[in-house]
């Protein structure tokens, strides 16, 4: 990944997933060799310009349930809008194991008051009545061809009945948001807003 070092890898039944140290100081998660989810980290400096901000910003919410957090940016960026109760769904153990890991280091993002769930995210919505402010799907593309459970779990995050199963579990004004992969940090890439 451009000059960037892996620093830890974790290996599950979901797949193999490395942290990597990129040469200006940022962390990213690979699964398998794909999906690039930038690590949050204490500083909001670091990540605050960030196109994912961008839902949390434009309609503020008390309640939000992330779908991808990955390296944890959706919820460090929930926490600086002033998101009070959120629930963060990875289905990908070890990149909640490897963040937690971090630490303050990564902003405590997945300590309390956050709730983790492992799981295949629109799964996990339809197994509660919970309504929230805001939905996000965050990172939910593997970008590698190969991991066919990945792709699987992509294909029914972005179905018709899904999106009638987000709209079902939101309060009303609420709000379901796509966001991209990060935007900071990587090489060749503009931190200016």
């Amino acid at each position: 990944r451009a000059g960037g070092v892996v620093t830890q890898t974790r290996w599950d039944a979901t797949a193999r997933t490395d942290e990597v140290l990129m040469p200006n100081g940022a962390r990213y998660l690979y699964m398998d060799g794909g999906a690039g989810s930038l690590v949050a980290t204490q500083d909001p400096n670091d990540w605050a310009h960030d196109v994912g901000g961008f839902p949390f910003a434009m309609a503020p919410a008390r309640s939000a349930f992330l779908i991808g957090t990955g390296g944890g940016l959706d919820v460090a960026q929930a926490r600086l809008y002033g998101v009070e109760s959120i629930t963060a769904v990875e289905v990908n153990p070890a990149s909640i194991d490897l963040v937690r890991d971090r630490g303050a280091a990564a902003g405590g993002v997945y300590d309390e008051p956050t709730r983790v769930v492992i799981g295949e995210g629109r799964r996990v919505l339809a197994s509660g009545t919970e309504r929230y402010d805001l939905i996000t799907l965050a990172n939910v593309v593997t970008g590698a061809a190969e991991l066919r459970g990945a792709a699987l779990t992509e294909n029914t995050v972005y179905t018709v009945e899904a999106f009638r199963e987000y709209l079902e579990h939101l309060t009303p004004g609420g709000s379901v948001a796509l966001t991209p992969a990060s935007t900071v940090g990587g090489a060749g890439v503009s931190t200016s807003a």
